[in-house]
C-alpha cells in the first residue's frame, strides 16, 4: 500500500513540475534527445505473484528492490527504441494461503527477471512514458535448500512514467513511478510448488533514474 501511494505521489509531482517551462533547446544542441540512448533506474516498492491449484490459492509477496536497464537509440525526435532488462527481488517474502487465511514468512529470496524490447516517448518538460514487453520468469531460493525453484518463461511487461532534469549536456536524472507484470506457468520438476499452475502478479515501485541521450 505504501508503495502504491508513493507511485501516485510521483505521478502528481511529475504533473506539477511539467507546468514549469524551462529554457527550450534547439534541435542539435546539447540537452536534446538524439543519438545513443541509455537509461538506468533503481528503486523500491512492493512485488509478488499469485497462483491457484488443487482448489487452493497462494500468494508470495513482499517489499522489493527493483531495477531497469534500457539501451538503444533515438528513432524519431520524441521516440527512442531500446533493449530492456528488468526485474525485482524480495527477501524473506510472505507466503499467504488465501483459502485458509494463513500467512507464513519464507526464509529466502523470491525474484523475477525479464528481457524484451521497448520504446520511450518524450513528453513536454522532459517527462517521459516508457513501455517494454518481453519474456521473464520467477525464481525462488530457500535459505536452507540449495535447489533453485523457478517457473517456465512467460510474458512480462514494464511500464514507467517519469520526470528528469538535465544534469549536463547529455545526462539527466530524475524520478519515475513503475509497474511490472509477469505471468508464467510453473514447472512440474523444481517448480515453485511443483504443479502445472500459472503464476502472475503486478509490482509497483518508486524509482530513481539516470539517462544518457
Amino acid at each position: 500500500m505504501r508503495a502504491r501511494i508513493a507511485c501516485v505521489l510521483t505521478f502528481i509531482i511529475i504533473a506539477f513540475t511539467s507546468t514549469v517551462t524551462p529554457r527550450a533547446a534547439s534541435a542539435g544542441e546539447a540537452r536534446t534527445h538524439d543519438g545513443f540512448y541509455f537509461r538506468w533506474t533503481s528503486g523500491a516498492g512492493t512485488a509478488g505473484a499469485k497462483t491457484d491449484f488443487n482448489g487452493s490459492s497462494f500468494r508470495v509477496s513482499g517489499t522489493a528492490g527493483e531495477g531497469d536497464l534500457a539501451v538503444g537509440g533515438q528513432v524519431f525526435k520524441k521516440l527512442a527504441a531500446h533493449l530492456t532488462v528488468w526485474g525485482w527481488r524480495v527477501s524473506d517474502p510472505d507466503v499467504d494461503d488465501l483459502r485458509n487465511n494463513e500467512t507464513t514468512q519464507l526464509q529466502g529470496v523470491f525474484s523475477a527477471g525479464a528481457v524484451g524490447a521497448g520504446v520511450t516517448w518524450f513528453l513536454p518538460q522532459n517527462t517521459y512514458a516508457s513501455l517494454s514487453a518481453g519474456i521473464g520468469k520467477l525464481t525462488l531460493k530457500v535459505d536452507d535448500d540449495k535447489t533453485k525453484y523457478e517457473t517456465k518463461s512467460g510474458p512480462a511487461l514494464d511500464l514507467a512514467l517519469g520526470k528528469e532534469w538535465w544534469a549536463g549536456p547529455s545526462w539527466g536524472i530524475g524520478l519515475a513511478g513503475g509497474l511490472n507484470y509477469f505471468s508464467a506457468k510453473d514447472r512440474k520438476k523444481h517448480g515453485l510448488f511443483d504443479a502445472e499452475s500459472t503464476w502472475s502478479g503486478v509490482s509497483y515501485s518508486l524509482r530513481l533514474s539516470a539517462t544518457y541521450n
